[in-house]
């Protein structure tokens, strides 16, 4: 039974699982030799051997190999080894010197090497000395390496009763792995569900048109103060409007994602983007009503923090949407570059004081009373408790990638 990235994954989280049955199994099977070797592997074989002809051969041979302390699927091994004979076409020369080809039969082994928990011939180790090996030969998948030793011609038939018993222990596991992905997709599936709601292929997210129609309804007063204010809020709006529309892509990337590790990861960093999405729209309304109103200390704090940012210039989401549209095999790479900068948002939009400030409440009444006069559907009460209560998702900076 072959494996994928997905159940390489799954099965790389139950390593202690495994070894434990691997134990079990080793432990309770009849195997002639059980033993450990110098360079901290086990080697559990069975194994008959036979005399009289050129040398001692090793008529049939089934071993399991692994390091006990540093238990890793790169290491677990099966080894089938059984006698053959191998026809060579060889050249001579008769009694009357003629040249014929002649057909000769060579004692000789075959050597078929499984790693059966790996996704990738690549991913397997390879023990220096006894059996080398080329990636090549390796096989990945235990069912296969039965059928293979099935169609060889061995000279005494290999063990097939412990093949089977070693297919069955791999086969249970994998298949146990098998409902922990579908489970872990279903789960996933679930939380992407939440995220659209509307079962649209939409993201769920506050309308940031609602900020241009707050700021056309002071513009009169925005000018007052200073006419370069208003364009810095309509770029504080095309920054909002860019963010929402990355956001959208990068949910129909996270779709696409076959990987169950980093589907998870970048659920997470959606989340913490929408979050930062509500975050910025929240500020940005406050920032309006705080110059509106007169509250310039509140006004210009907010305006520092996002100046910081660089937020009143969108290049970096105009970046983000450009990668996001060439994504390629690159999402992984984009993946922690968007939760750095979501990291930095948060960071400093969280260091604003003004929110505790006594002025907060009228400011907050102000924004509120605008809205329902722009028949907004924000309540920014609403909208602020639930910024407060977001638990921002950290990344596994540990998780490791299949991909490529």
């Amino acid at each position: 039974m072959k494996i994928d990235s997905n159940l390489f994954e799954v099965i790389s989280s139950k390593q202690d699982m495994v070894k434990k049955r691997l134990k079990e199994f080793l432990n309770g099977f009849d195997f002639e030799t059980k033993g450990a070797y110098n360079d901290g592997f086990y080697v559990f074989s069975q194994r008959k051997q036979r005399y009289g002809l050129e040398k001692p051969t090793k008529m049939h041979h089934i071993t399991l190999k692994y390091y006990p302390d540093k238990f890793s699927l790169h290491d677990f091994k099966i080894t089938v080894i059984g006698d053959i004979h191998r026809e060579e076409i060889r050249r001579s020369t008769t009694f009357f010197g003629k040249s014929v080809l002649k057909k000769e039969l060579k004692l000789d082994w075959a050597i078929y090497q499984c790693f059966p928990f790996i996704a990738r011939k690549e991913d397997a180790v390879f023990y220096s000395g006894e059996y080398p090996c080329n990636h090549k030969d390796v096989i990945i998948d235990f069912d296969e390496l039965i059928d293979i030793v099935k169609r060889t011609r061995f000279i005494e038939e290999v063990d097939f009763e412990t093949l089977y018993k070693i297919q069955s222990l791999v086969n249970g596991i994998i298949k146990e792995s098998i409902e922990t992905v579908s489970t872990i997709k279903e789960e996933l599936k679930s939380e992407l569900t939440n995220i659209v709601k509307n079962n649209d292929g939409l993201v769920e997210i506050l309308d940031v048109s609602d900020l241009m129609k707050l700021l056309t309804l002071n513009q009169a007063e925005i000018i007052k103060h200073d006419k370069e204010y208003l364009h810095k809020f309509v770029r504080l709006s095309n920054y909002l409007k860019q963010r929402g529309k990355n956001i959208q892509a990068l949910y129909e990337a996270i779709v696409n994602e076959h990987s169950i590790s980093d589907k998870r990861e970048l659920i997470g960093i959606l989340r913490n983007q929408i979050h930062n999405y509500e975050l910025v729209l929240f500020h940005s309304l406050n920032m309006v009503a705080s110059l509106c109103s007169g509250n310039l200390i509140e006004f210009y704090e907010i305006y520092e923090s996002f100046d910081k940012l660089n937020i009143f210039n969108s290049n970096w989401e105009n970046e983000v949407s450009e990668k996001l549209s060439n994504i390629g095999d690159q999402l992984n790479e984009l993946m922690y570059s968007i939760y750095s900068m979501e990291q930095n948002i948060v960071s400093e939009l969280n260091q604003l004081s003004y929110i505790t400030s006594e002025s907060f409440n009228l400011i907050n009444t102000t924004v509120n009373g605008q809205l329902k006069e722009i028949k907004s559907s924000i309540d920014t009460n609403v909208l602020f408790n639930g910024i407060q209560a977001y638990q921002l998702y950290k990344i596994n900076k540990n998780t490791k990638s299949l991909r490529g």
